[in-house]
């Protein structure tokens, strides 16, 4: 029981652990990546990142 416990938190981690990064490169809150653990919030906020600019982008280019 404690091995499989073990096993998901280290899964968890290790699956969330790039995101934490990906997240807070873009200008995003690093605690963002926590919604990738909610089930169908995920997808929809993959979408969003993927089809609206990102604040790092808004930063860098103020006119447009």
């Amino acid at each position: 029981m404690f091995f499989s416990l073990l096993f998901f938190v280290l899964g968890v981690a290790v699956c969330i652990a790039p995101f934490w990064y990906i997240f807070g490169r873009m200008g995003y809150s690093r605690y963002t990546c926590l919604l990738l653990l909610l089930p169908f919030l995920n997808i929809g906020f993959l979408y969003y990142v993927a089809l609206t600019d990102w604040p790092i982008e808004r930063e860098r280019n103020p006119l447009g």
